[in-house]
Parts: C-alpha cells; sequence; structure tokens
C-alpha cells in the first residue's frame, strides 16, 4: 500500500491520497477517478484570498507563494473527505470551501460529489452558519481523550472490500486538542489507514494484536508496537496533522491506546511546524511549537517522515505582527536535531526530514 502527499499551497493545505498494495501512485495530479481501495483527504484548504482575524486591522495574512491550483474545481476528482483542524481562517476558509459542490442526495440514495467535511467543532459551527453545505455534509469531531471508552470518539470510515471475500478498509480520524489551550491553535488530527484486503488472510477469525507495553507521558522511551502482529497483516498507514504543534504528552496516550491497537506505528508521516512562533502572553502566548515540539513527537513515534506544514513566508499586516517573534529552522537544523536524538537514544527508524514547495509530493511505498 502506499500514500501520497501533495503539498497544495506552500503552508498546510495538503492532500493525501491512501492506495492498497495493488494501486500505483502516480505523480499529482492523479487520473480522475479512484482506484478501488483508495481514499483522498484534503487538509485545511486555503488556495486564494486573505485571512483576516478579527478585522484586517488586527491581523490579515496573504499567500506569497501561489497554490499549484487556483481552485478546488481544478482537482482532478472530489477528495472523499476534507478535514478542518480549527475555525481560524487560515485553516477554515471559506472563500475556498465555498468553492465545493454544496452537496445533496441524488434520488438513487448515492451521495453526490460534495466530500463529507470533519471539522473541530468551533469550525463546524461556523461553515454550517455560512449555509453553503447541505446539513448532512458537515459534521464536527469529539474531542478524544484517555480511556477505553473514548474509541467511541474516533471516526471510522469504512472502506469497501475489493472482492466478496475480502475484508473492508477503514479510514479513522481523530481529534486531539491541547487541554487548558485558550486560543483553539495546538492540536492533531489522527489519521490512519488500513485498506481493504482481496481475501481473508486467517479465515473468519478476527485478528487481536497481543499486548504492547505502554508508556506514561513523562517517558522518555518511544512508544513500542508488537511485531508478531505487524507479521500477521501489512502495518496500518498513520498520519498525525498537526501544523501549530500540540504536546507529546497529548498525544502519547492515543498511540498507546489506538495506534498499537492498529499496528500503524512507526508513525509514518508528521505533518508539523519547523518555525517556532511566539508572541506575548496577553496575546495567547505560543503560536506554533515548531522543531522543538516537532523533535518530541517524531524520536517518541519513530516517525518515518517529517514533512513541514505551515511554515509559508506569508504577507502578514496588522497591530498585532510586531509582537510575534519567530524562530525559523532549516530543513538541514530540523535533519540534524532529529539526528542527534536518534543518535543518543539508538532509535532504529531514522526520519526523513522533508520540505515541499506548492504542487510537488512525496510518497510512501511502492510507485
Amino acid at each position: 500500500m502506499s500514500l501520497t502527499v501533495t503539498h497544495i499551497n506552500a503552508d498546510s493545505t495538503f492532500l493525501l491520497v491512501f492506495r492498497p498494495a495493488a494501486a500505483a501512485a502516480p505523480a499529482f495530479p492523479p487520473s480522475p477517478g479512484h482506484s478501488p481501495g483508495s481514499f483522498s483527504i484534503l487538509l485545511d484548504p486555503w488556495l486564494v484570498g486573505e485571512s483576516t482575524i478579527f478585522s484586517s486591522i488586527f491581523s490579515v495574512a496573504r499567500h506569497t507563494t501561489p497554490a499549484c491550483i487556483s481552485s478546488l474545481r481544478d482537482l482532478p476528482s472530489p477528495p472523499d473527505l476534507v478535514v478542518i483542524s480549527q475555525d481560524k481562517p487560515d485553516h477554515c476558509h471559506e472563500e475556498t470551501l465555498r468553492q465545493l459542490d454544496p452537496g445533496s442526495k441524488n434520488t438513487g440514495g448515492t451521495p453526490s460529489n460534495t466530500p463529507l467535511i470533519l471539522a473541530d467543532p468551533n469550525a463546524a459551527k461556523r461553515i454550517r452558519s455560512w449555509r453553503h453545505f447541505s446539513p448532512d455534509r458537515v459534521q464536527a469531531l469529539e474531542r478524544w481523550e484517555p480511556g477505553s471508552n473514548k474509541e467511541n470518539n474516533i471516526r471510522r470510515l469504512p472502506i469497501p472490500a475489493s472482492s466478496p471475500l475480502g475484508r473492508p478498509g477503514e479510514i479513522s480520524i481523530a481529534f486531539i486538542p491541547s487541554k487548558r489551550d485558550l486560543s483553539g491553535l495546538h492540536n492533531a488530527i489522527g489519521i490512519t489507514y488500513r485498506p481493504p484486503s482481496t481475501r481473508h488472510a486467517l479465515g473468519d477469525s478476527p485478528i487481536t494484536p497481543p499486548a504492547s507495553p505502554l508508556l506514561s507521558p513523562a517517558s522518555a522511551t518511544p512508544v513500542q508496537t508488537s511485531t508478531s502482529y505487524a507479521a500477521v497483516q501489512d502495518r496500518t498507514i498513520s498520519v498525525i496533522y498537526s501544523p501549530h504543534g500540540v504536546p507529546y504528552s497529548i498525544l502519547q496516550p492515543y498511540a498507546s491506546q489506538h495506534l498499537v491497537k492498529e499496528a500503524a506505528l512507526p508513525l509514518t508521516l508528521l505533518l508539523h511546524s519547523f518555525d517556532r512562533v511566539q508572541s506575548p502572553w496577553w496575546l495567547g502566548g505560543n503560536v506554533s511549537a515548531g522543531s522543538p515540539g516537532g523533535v518530541e513527537i517524531a524520536r517518541n513515534l519513530q516517525t518515518r517522515c517529517w514533512i513541514s506544514a505551515h511554515d509559508e513566508v506569508k504577507d502578514l499586516r496588522g497591530i498585532v505582527i510586531p509582537y510575534m517573534q519567530t524562530r525559523v529552522y532549516t530543513r538541514e537544523e530540523v535533519e540534524a536535531l532529529v539526528g542527534m536524538e536518534d543518535t543518543e537514544k539508538g532509535r532504529g527508524v531514522k526520519s526523513e526530514i522533508v520540505v515541499l514547495d506548492a504542487g510537488q509530493n512525496w510518497s510512501f511505498g511502492p510507485t
């Protein structure tokens, strides 16, 4: 199976295309339509126009690098799912989202070409207030928190089996916000993809992974998964999207309880800022955790690839901008920081550190 990531703009808009092992992963743009078992997710689309917080006097941002498409209608096919991580306009951009079909049900009961939109609760409320989309197409994500009963808060979307004897696949989406984050900036979206199979690998008996060690949030040891379970079936592809960053202590229970259960470690992909942005406490404090926070996540989840997210040098104006302090990290600096941790901890998985321009892509798995 494979994952192809395309950076649609130079900031935090990504298109993720998951494919089973039998499907090749072409370069962007892919051919129209889906191969069986494939699934596409569009993250935080913002293509054109301004991103204004409160008013243009307070804060307004504009792209300095054009997106690789000028409209979501230019995508070869609508994504299966759109995920909105927060209600700020550079993530929940009205002008861009209105480029999607508003949605309806066909007479035969088949959904239209409008993708399902799963959003942070505040973002879902904002999107519904536009009255553009059919109400059933916009759904709020529930907060994931530690505890066995919280598995119900993970959204699970089935992918039909590719043959009558096969098992269906699954996409799972988890919304993992920081605690006591008044700014609403710091959260993570956890994504897993398990492809459908052409036949049952071990008859009709369910596969249960053996117990794996769980860690306390303060532990410096990476989360481990069971190799015996991984041998039974291909590892699930896993993605953490956290453009502003989130403490690893918030992610650790999700990794131990969900990613281990799904045989989804090491983490396939981390989408996280390189640059650290700080504002005064009276403006909310930290804006982007940047590399210091990302290194901890990459190390503990043994991340295969970390792609820079939300690091575009934008045209920023407004009365708050002079109070923002940014520490820029180059790819080489991040590579050195992660490599240093690899050496100290003796990790067996080396993280690939990647910066994608608008329109460039990165692939994991056979191509």
